[in-house]
Order: structure tokens, then sequence, then C-alpha cells
């Protein structure tokens, strides 16, 4: 009788989580297929305070020991969990009916998907001239200027109070009109101004075309 009244509790427990897990996993599925509310969220205005945090974030939470200094192991564990978390967030939003497996079916749909996504963003809409071959190379010349000064910045120690003054200096400059507020915009301006001075210090290293003889 003990076990027969033990059996039965078992199954009275697993009757009532079941109904909460699926729940749960259904709600997963739901915010990784719906990426909405992250980009209005990302799109909103921030605070001084905000945004340190957000830039900060990362920092905080590889600080395993919280000591207010991250050494390149933790952020190295720290970017192998964000890695496992992604890819379990991308398995999350191809697997539709939360079966634990992925369908060839729900493969394609899932491609198709990030697809609009990306022509939603305006990706994949502009022809592939020479000028977008010329920024591609320009892109992998700093890319391999600035891995190793990367590598170097990799193997030091990092202070997030350090971190977050940057950050603070980093949004005093952002917020053009001095409101307190970092809009959209205003990040969107200041991404073009570094894109024009960077590539205005590319034209000036470049050689100029030597001039033809004259005869």
């Amino acid at each position: 009788m003990k076990y027969l009244l033990n059996s039965l509790a078992a199954l009275s427990l697993v009757a009532v989580a079941a109904p909460a897990v699926a729940q749960s996993a259904v709600a997963e599925r739901a915010v990784a297929q719906n990426p909405a509310p992250r980009m209005a969220r990302a799109q909103a205005p921030q605070s001084e305070a905000d945004y340190v945090a957000r830039r900060t974030q990362d920092l905080r939470a590889a600080d395993a020991n919280s000591d207010g200094q991250v050494t390149p192991e933790e952020r190295r564990a720290q970017r192998q969990k964000m890695r496992a978390e992604r890819t379990e967030a991308r398995f999350t939003r191809l697997d539709s009916n939360a079966d634990g497996q992925i369908s060839r079916e729900e493969f394609a749909a899932g491609n198709s998907r990030m697809g609009r996504m990306a022509h939603a963003r305006g990706e994949g809409m502009h022809p592939r001239g020479e000028g977008h071959m010329r920024a591609r190379t320009n892109m992998r010349q700093n890319m391999r200027q600035n891995m190793g000064t990367r590598h170097a910045m990799a193997e030091q120690t990092i202070s997030i109070a350090n971190a977050e003054q940057k950050a603070r200096e980093s949004f005093v400059r952002l917020d053009a009109n001095r409101d307190g507020q970092v809009t959209a915009e205003e990040r969107r301006a200041a991404r073009q101004a570094t894109h024009q001075a960077r590539r205005a210090e590319r034209n000036a290293r470049q050689p100029s075309p030597s001039a033809p003889d004259s005869e």
C-alpha cells in the first residue's frame, strides 16, 4: 500500500509539472521566434545608467568571483557559455513543435524566416558592385591590422570600473543634444560619422594615382 501511495504521488507530481514544463518551452520558443521585443528595446532611448549597464553587462556576467576584475580565463569561459546559449536558442527557434528534433521542414522554414528578417533589415538588397567589393577589401585589411591588438587585449585583465568609465565617456559623445538620453538616431549618426572618418583615413593612406607622362 505504501508503495502504491508513493507511486500515485509521483504520478501526480509529473502530471502537475508536465504542463508547466510544456508552457515554459512554448514561451521560450515564442520569445526566440519573435525578435520584435528585443528590436524595440534596442531602438528605445537609453539613459546613461541603462547605456553603461548594457555596455558592461557581459563583463559583469563573466566576473565569476565578483572581484571587479575579469581575467582572460573568465572571458573565455563566458564566451563558451554564450556560444552554447546561442546554439540552444537557435535550436529552439527551429524546433517549432518542441519535440526535441529538427525536421527537414522545420529547418527550411527557419532559414526562410531568417531570410525574411534579413530582407526587412535591408540586407542583401544592394547590388554587389565595385564599391561593395572595395568596402569588403578594406574591412578585411582593417581586421588583419587590428587582429594583433585584439589578441593582446584578450590576454589582459579588465577592470569593470574602468569599462564603466569608458562607457560613460562614450555616452557623453553620443548624446548630441545633451538631454541625458541617447536615441537610436544619435547612435546611427555616430556610427556614420565613424565610418566616414575611417573611410577618409583609408583614402589618405592610399597612394594617389601617378599623373601620365607628358609628351
